[in-house]
This record gives C-alpha cells, sequence and structure tokens, in this order.
C-alpha cells in the first residue's frame, strides 16, 4: 500500500464523510421542517375539533331553543285558546245578562202599565162619591 494511494483513500474518506455530513444537515433540515409542519397541523387540528366542538354545542344550543320555542308556542296557543273561549263565554254571559235584563225591563213596565191604567180607569164597586156639602 502506497503512500499516495493511502492519502488518496483518505481524501475520498473525507469527501464522502463530508456528503453524509451535508447529507446527514439537509436529512435534519427536512426532518425539522416535517415537525414543524406536523405541530402546525396538529394545532389546525385541535382548533378544527374546537370549532367542530362549538358547533355541535350551538347545533345542541339551536335544538335546546327551538324545543323551547315550540313549547312557549304551544303554551301561547292553549292560552289563547283559553281567552278565545272566556271571550266567549263572556259574550254569551253578557248577551244572556241583556236579555234577562230586557225581560226583566219589558216585565216591569208592563206592571207599570197595568198600575197606570188601573189609576186611570173609575172603580167599577166603589160607592158613588158625593161631593155634597156637609
Amino acid at each position: 500500500v502506497s503512500y499516495a494511494a493511502a492519502r488518496r483513500d483518505l481524501e475520498e474518506a473525507r469527501a464522502e464523510q463530508d456528503r453524509l455530513a451535508e447529507r446527514t444537515s439537509t436529512l435534519q433540515a427536512r426532518r425539522e421542517k416535517i415537525e414543524r409542519l406536523l405541530s402546525a397541523a396538529a394545532e389546525e387540528e385541535s382548533e378544527a375539533r374546537a370549532r367542530l366542538d362549538a358547533a355541535v354545542k350551538w347545533r345542541e344550543d339551536l335544538a335546546e331553543m327551538a324545543i323551547k320555542a315550540e313549547t312557549a308556542a304551544r303554551e301561547i296557543s292553549e292560552e289563547v285558546a283559553f281567552y278565545s273561549r272566556s271571550v266567549r263565554d263572556l259574550a254569551a254571559a253578557s248577551a244572556e245578562a241583556e236579555a234577562s235584563a230586557r225581560r226583566l225591563l219589558d216585565e216591569e213596565e208592563g206592571r207599570l202599565q197595568e198600575e197606570e191604567e188601573g189609576l186611570e180607569a173609575p172603580p167599577s164597586c166603589a160607592a158613588p162619591v158625593s161631593y155634597a156639602a156637609a
């Protein structure tokens, strides 16, 4: 083995070492880039999950509000129906009271008219009244 051959082998080994160091550096840079991308992807996934959770919560809240609105609408509808029945019942009672009042008024007018007629008619079985001076 000659000195020149050993030197050439050494230079080749150093060149190979330099290439390997450069390759290692390139691979390390790629690894760091992949780690940053993975970290960014994990952060985006976490944000997406948070948005999804918020959307699911919002949907649940909307469903709950819809149920409450439906219940309130049903209760209002029942109250309106009750109010309508009450108004009809009140109108019927008012009409009945008015009819009763008219009957009573008619009866009273009839009695008053009979009394007036009785006061105007001469008594048929009464003794004649004389206005002679006593």
